[in-house]
């Protein structure tokens, strides 16, 4: 893993509409993946609507935090947009940092990611509340 060539500093991180650029993607990459495995098992029209919410919950949070924790902070998404996740050190993010941002990401996306916006507006280096408990940063990927 590659991580970051310096500590990222606040110019690092201008990246927030990237970074909605590629939550709307892995969404998007979810939702067709989580379609694509309905449709087969006969359950397109959600007909085990509570275990079908649960089920795209788990593979969200699953997408997310093996993704960024094994490819250097990205996700499809994040590729895409060409940001990644590293530590505030500029270090990889590795499992447990992706873990720990993947676990809060619940308390961020309240409100429609309102808390999450919040904090990224509050904090020197545009952390959701996930990144700075996990001492992690978004930034622009070289």
């Amino acid at each position: 893993m590659s991580g970051y060539d310096r500590t990222p500093d606040r110019d690092d991180t201008a990246v927030v509409g990237a970074r909605i650029g590629a939550r709307i993607t892995d969404t998007l990459v979810i939702l067709v993946f989580m379609f694509a495995v309905s449709v087969p098992l006969g359950d397109a029209a959600g007909a085990s609507r509570p275990y079908g919410d649960l089920l795209v919950l788990v593979v969200a949070f699953v997408y997310s935090f093996l993704l960024e924790g094994l490819w250097d902070g990205r996700t499809l998404g994040k590729r895409l947009f060409q940001i990644k996740v590293v530590t505030v050190d500029g270090d990889a993010c590795g499992l447990k940092s992706s873990l720990v941002r993947n676990v809060l990401r619940v308390v961020d996306a309240i409100l429609y990611y309102l808390v999450g916006f919040v904090s990224m507006a509050s904090t020197d280096k545009r952390q959701r509340l996930g990144d700075i408990v996990a001492n992690t940063v978004v930034v622009r990927d070289q």
